[in-house]
């Protein structure tokens, strides 16, 4: 084995064994399927929201931090000035000031709930077995507070509503054209496609 691939598993996350979490209040259980993908079981909601902060930060420490950091405009301190533009416009959305706001906002049990997944997170952070991107980078990640869960929820939205200017213009090809012919110059989501959630079970939510 290369060198490279060596310290690259000296960093990988850890998938088996015993993890003693100082956060936890009873004994939780991940169970990783052949897929990679971690089934968490817990108690309660808490453990249960702690356990899985600590498997977030196993597995996407880096790419939580790199969302965080984008929604704060603070991608400059890392990659220099060629960030800062991207840094303006982020911090011209208020971002993180709405984020504050909505941490602030949330009732007690909600609050609860976010901060027992940052103490996952953080239980992972303290612990100082990084990925090896925060080495490569040189820096290490701060802790997490519940206005940063509120960031990266806005961060992602904000990804998801980039194609604004393609519905304006099917909205009006299909105001002018009729939805038919529309659909023919832009297709929508054909039907042989596989959906993430069935229709059936969409149809059957709207009549809770």
């Amino acid at each position: 084995m290369s060198p490279a691939r060596r310290l690259a598993r000296r960093f990988a996350p850890r998938t088996d064994g015993t993890v003693r979490l100082g956060c936890l209040e009873a004994p939780a259980e991940v169970v990783r399927d052949r897929h990679g993908f971690a089934h968490v079981y817990a108690a309660g909601l808490p453990d249960l929201l702690r356990a899985q902060g600590f498997v977030h930060a196993q597995d996407r420490l880096f790419q939580m931090e790199m969302l965080r950091r984008l929604g704060s405009g603070r991608l400059a301190e890392l990659a220099g000035p060629r960030m800062l533009e991207l840094d303006r416009f982020v911090r011209r959305l208020r971002l993180r000031w709405s984020a504050e706001r909505e941490a602030a906002a949330c009732d007690a049990e909600q609050a609860a709930l976010v901060e027992a997944y940052c103490e996952g997170v953080n239980e992972y952070v303290r612990a100082g077995r990084v990925p090896l991107e925060f080495r490569l980078a040189r820096f290490r990640p701060e802790l997490w507070r519940p206005a940063d869960v509120h960031l990266v929820e806005k961060v992602l939205s904000l990804a998801l509503c980039v194609n604004w200017e393609a519905e304006l213009v099917r909205m009006r090809m299909a105001a002018r054209l009729g939805e038919e012919r529309a659909r023919k110059l832009d297709p929508s989501f054909a039907d042989h496609l596989p959906e993430i959630i069935p229709a059936a079970l969409l149809t059957e939510a709207g009549r809770r």
